[in-house]
């Protein structure tokens, strides 16, 4: 037996009690009369041991209604909403409201929000000082496609141990190349002496918004700025020159899709070749700039970008050829990268070189996502790193153009809004233009309840059509009969698809893709 009171600070209450996992109740329903204040309980059989399906009482007041697990009430600490005035405590607590609350205030306690209210205004940076550091590496890419970049500066990625390091990626599957066999493929290459006991790096993206990364990092007297972007091989970055990937292979190489139905599995196999092993790929450029900020020379130290340098006896297996800067398997000739210094073909793979002071080496780097033959490896390098630049800060400005226009008088939460709606774009892999996109959530697959808010934001920010073709994704993989199911064995895929149906025609009032 359990015998509760509730107090209000004004009377004429009234409403239902209901009890959820155990117990009885000696009434059901309630009414007070203005003058009456108080209402006593009694439960029995009521289960007020820790863990789960403890005992809770829900009062459903038809004012104010709330809910509180039985085993938690005492006189000594009362249940207090201050903002519903009411209190829970023991029967045998024989205090009034009014004294029950004096007792509260007179230890000068303060809510959460009281105290939020008292404190200094926030602001990013301030809250930044007192969170952790936390160093991810960077995806980089072109859009719908999943034929992506991972690069990590000073940080240990995948197998390497503290190098800078580039990885080829099919969404969250590494890349594999045939002249290594069936082991999967990052680059590593160091820029400087080496990794000390100071991490003296700073990371920033270009304008503080585009998919275009600049690194800095320092040792010594040496300054070593990297940039990196992704653009096609051959045809201008352009939006209609971006031809994505469809939903079923960004599925495919996701982690933990759910098992597909004959007819998906049949149509993945179908297109899968054609989809993945094209005529241009997308290709990763690599800057890095060594400039002497001493008074007198220093040297410059540069490890250029080689396969797998923590397994270097696949090194030795799989010979490769450095000659006019391609970078070459020697058995099939194909080129996995180009490499100049100072505008140079350059294939040393060790280097030092004396800079005076001010004086710069410039290495440039371009990886294309598989290898690629000779005759298109020699027009690969004769590319203008400074065009290919600016032919992509104009695609990613294009593309902010299909988003609101914000602005924050907290200049770096503007900043994240727009990089992060860029990165969301990045990640919704699908056949352009018009075809469905599947809005993934990190390396996974998409799932109802997660991608939603990915939905929701590009509602939010004005990009309609990006969230339609989102929610076409999970209308597209919807079963015969009626299922839908793309993450492991996950079940929250129909009620989460239905309700972003429903907010975008809210938005759009688009009757006609709503009955289609």
């Amino acid at each position: 037996m359990k015998r509760v009171s509730i107090l209000w600070h004004k009377g004429g209450m009234s409403g239902k009690l209901e009890l959820t996992n155990a117990g009885k109740l000696n009434i059901s329903e309630f009414a007070l009369r203005e003058n009456e204040h108080r209402l006593d309980i009694e439960i029995d059989g009521a289960k007020l041991t820790n863990g789960a399906f403890a005992t809770v009482l829900t009062v459903r007041a038809r004012e104010n209604p709330f809910s509180f697990f039985v085993r938690d009430v005492r006189s000594d600490y009362p249940i207090y909403i201050r903002e519903y005035e009411v209190a829970v405590t023991d029967a045998e607590d024989c205090r009034t409201y009014e004294e029950i609350t004096k007792d509260i205030a007179s230890k000068c306690l303060r809510s959460k929000i009281d105290m939020f209210e008292q404190e200094p205004e926030e602001s990013f940076e301030t809250a930044a000082a007192k969170s952790r550091s936390m160093r991810a590496p960077t995806w980089l890419g072109i859009s719908r496609d999943i034929r992506m970049f991972e690069v990590a500066a000073h940080q240990v990625a995948n197998d390497s141990a503290l190098w800078d390091t580039v990885t080829p990626m099919n969404h969250h599957s590494r890349v594999r190349y045939e002249e290594m066999g069936d082991i999967p493929i990052e680059f590593n290459y160091f820029a400087g002496r080496g990794i000390g006991c100071r991490y003296d790096l700073k990371r920033r993206l270009e304008k503080g918004v585009l998919p275009i990364l600049n690194v800095v990092s320092l040792d010594d007297d040496m300054r070593y700025e990297h940039q990196m972007f992704v653009t096609n091989e051959i045809r201008p970055l352009k939006i209609e020159n971006v031809e994505g990937t469809h939903y079923l292979i960004s599925d495919k190489y996701a982690v933990a899709p759910t098992k597909r139905t004959p007819e998906q599995q049949a149509e993945t196999d179908r297109i899968h070749d054609s989809e993945m092993y094209r005529d241009e790929e997308t290709v990763l450029y690599l800057k890095v700039t060594a400039i002497n900020t001493a008074k007198v020379p220093r040297y410059c130290f540069m490890r250029l970008p080689q396969i797998n340098v923590h397994a270097m006896t696949e090194l030795t297996r799989n010979p490769m050829t450095f000659e006019e800067g391609l970078n070459a398997f020697s058995s099939t000739g194909n080129v996995v990268m180009t490499s100049t210094l100072n505008s140079e073909p350059f294939g040393e793979i060790d280097s030092s070189i004396l800079l005076t002071p001010g004086e710069k080496a410039t290495f440039v780097f371009k990886i294309p996502h598989r290898p690629i033959p000779k005759e298109r490896a020699e027009a690969l390098i004769k590319t203008d790193y400074d065009a290919k630049l600016k032919e992509c800060i104009a695609f990613w400005e294009k593309k902010l153009e299909s988003m609101a226009k914000i602005s924050l008088p907290e200049k770096r939460i503007e900043e994240m809004m727009k990089a992060g709606y860029l990165h969301l774009d990045l990640v919704c892999f699908g056949k352009e233009p018009d075809d469905a996109v599947a809005p993934v959530v990190g390396v996974y697959t998409p799932i109802g309840t997660e991608s939603t808010p990915i939905i929701q934001y590009f509602e939010a920010v004005g990009n309609n059509k990006l969230a339609q073709r989102s929610i076409m994704y999970f209308m597209k993989k919807q079963r015969d009969d009626g299922f839908m199911q793309n993450f492991q064995t996950y079940m929250s895929e129909t009620g989460p698809a239905l309700w972003n149906a429903g907010e975008h025609y809210k938005i759009t009032r688009d009757k006609e893709w709503l009955e289609s």
